[in-house]
């Protein structure tokens, strides 16, 4: 049995040893105050001018700003075009109004007639809503050809059934009304 004991009292291979109560420090520099101090001071100064961000953080940074300026810009001149295709659009409008609105009112068809005459108007009282609808082309027009300007651009007036003083047809010669036929007598002889 004394040789069970012997084995009793020996370590085995396999067991590691016990760790010391006290471990020693692992190899760290030790701060003092004074380098804390100016350390957190070099961190401040490096925040504020922005140098602490990582170098490819910076770069997205940056084309990220880049990207959002050029997409601001673009949205700024589509804005601008809308606006100018916007305003294109209601001033073809209201020079078609214009134009309509003048041969109605006796304006002779030809169109360089029509468009010097629409040239001569004065738009400011010309109103186009925010629905679209365009006011005061009427008026306008029917106010100019009452004028003594718009005496030239304005056509023959035409008979109507209900006109007062219809114009007097004299006719040609060639036609056998009575007037015609003495006419020819009377030159015949």
């Amino acid at each position: 049995m004394d040789g069970e004991n012997d084995l009793d009292n020996e370590e085995t291979p396999n067991t590691p040893p016990a760790p010391p109560a006290n471990p020693p420090a692992p190899a760290s520099k030790l701060f003092t105050e004074e380098d804390v101090k100016r350390i957190v001071k070099e961190r401040l100064a490096r925040v504020k001018a922005g140098d602490n961000e990582d170098p490819s953080f910076k770069e997205a940074l940056a084309t990220a700003q880049k990207a959002e300026k050029a997409a601001l810009a673009r949205e700024a001149e589509a804005t601008k075009l809308a606006g100018e295709l916007l305003s294109e659009k209601q001033n073809f409008r209201t020079q078609a109004e214009l134009e309509r609105y003048a041969v109605q009112n006796g304006v002779k068809t030809d169109p360089k007639v029509i468009e010097k005459f629409v040239s001569l108007l004065d738009r400011s009282a010309i109103k186009v809503g925010e629905d679209g609808k365009i006011t005061g082309v009427e008026e306008i027009v029917k106010a100019a050809v009452k004028e003594d300007w718009a005496t030239g651009f304005l056509a023959a007036r035409q008979v109507r059934p209900n006109d007062t003083n219809p114009p007097v047809d004299r006719g040609s010669e060639d036609d056998n009304t009575m007037n015609n036929v003495l006419r020819r007598g009377f030159r015949s002889n």
